[in-house]
């Protein structure tokens, strides 16, 4: 018995499949491009930068961190996120990004979210101390 899929059945699969992955291309690209770098202080203290519109999201350089150790980076990053800010590990960039979650303050602007970033240093630094003990 010979099988064969028709070229007609393959190209309307194709026509239906193709745009769907050409947006998630451009909706990865468009992230990427909107990251803005995150700066850190002596007191890691996270801090956005001054702008007139907020970004979807910002990236911090893990060389910026001390930390070599790319499972204790993992280890901290696991325990910085909380309910307004969402932190992810970049391995391939080797970056950390922090995500703001916009609907819950929607009515913060840059200071508003340094204000909190500031007041979640000593948790930030304490989770870095227990992820370089392990």
């Amino acid at each position: 018995m010979d099988f064969r899929i028709p070229r007609s059945f393959v190209f309307s699969l194709a026509l239906l499949v193709l745009p769907f992955t050409m947006q998630a291309q451009s909706a990865s690209k468009t992230a990427e491009e909107a990251s803005v770098t995150l700066q850190l202080n002596d007191a890691f203290v996270l801090s956005l930068p001054d702008a007139e519109t907020m970004a979807p999201q910002y990236e911090l350089a893990v060389a910026d961190l001390g930390m070599t150790d790319t499972k204790a980076v993992q280890r901290m990053v696991n325990g910085m996120s909380d309910n307004l800010v969402r932190f992810r590990l970049n391995e391939d960039a080797n970056t950390i990004l922090l995500e703001p979650q916009y609907q819950y303050k929607s009515d913060w602007k840059v200071e508003d979210w340094n204000t909190y970033l500031q007041e979640l240093a000593p948790r930030f630094r304490r989770h870095k101390e227990l992820a370089q003990q392990h």
